[in-house]
């Protein structure tokens, strides 16, 4: 069913050199590059936005590039903190999903090296791909339930500050960066939680960027 109208924009562009060459030695490098964007230009006049796949994480919204991460964010701040609840060091929900980014890689990087001494060759191949995101929800949030997640286990399950957080100082009518408030339960009381923690899904979308050595 074709419900909308997708540009596919792009560049490709590829070098290579050879610059040893003689009898018994050969050296060669190769770099290519490419760069991808698709954007959902409109999609039918009843609806701006709809979802991929079933997941309720990923969307095709109009205006912006396909397969967006739209998910459940923390409230935050003019600076980005995230915003604590004065007494229990609770970080609070956003009314509204926040969008992560894209799942598709924009930046697509290959390098490859070839060295021959005599008879003997050695080659190598890397790839970088970047710009993109990626969502694993289902398995972060289950291993912050069971604690088997590296997060549920950095501050040795007590009570912390939560990172990067602030907290509205009534006297002086700002938000404060948030430096001695503790979450009141540093155990299962936070990480099983589906308000403070395992709701709010982008504690689980993560940057997709890598290297990669792909052969040898």
């Amino acid at each position: 069913l074709n419900t909308g109208e997708v540009t596919n924009k792009g560049i490709e562009t590829a070098l290579r050199l050879n610059p040893i060459r003689t009898r018994d030695w050969d050296l060669r490098f190769g770099i290519n590059y490419t760069h991808n964007k698709n954007f959902l230009k409109s999609l039918h006049p009843q609806t701006k936005r709809i979802g991929v796949n079933g997941s309720g994480v990923i969307f095709a919204e109009e205006g912006y590039e396909v397969n967006q991460i739209v998910v459940p964010d923390y409230a935050r701040d003019e600076q980005g903190r995230v915003i604590v609840d004065i007494n229990t060091g609770y970080p609070s929900r956003a009314t509204e999903s926040t969008r992560i980014g894209n799942t598709t890689p924009k930046h697509r990087l290959g390098v490859d090296l070839s060295l021959r001494w005599k008879d003997f060759t050695v080659s190598s191949v890397f790839e970088y791909r970047g710009g993109y995101y990626f969502a694993s929800i289902e398995q972060g949030s289950t291993m912050d339930f069971i604690g088997s997640s590296a997060r549920s286990a950095y501050y040795n399950r007590e009570r912390f500050v939560f990172p990067n957080s602030s907290y509205w100082d009534e006297s002086k009518g700002v938000y404060v960066e948030n430096t001695n408030i503790t979450v009141s339960d540093g155990g299962s009381g936070f990480w099983t939680n589906s308000t403070y923690n395992r709701g709010t899904n982008s504690n689980y979308v993560y940057s997709g960027d890598y290297w990669k050595w792909r052969e040898l």
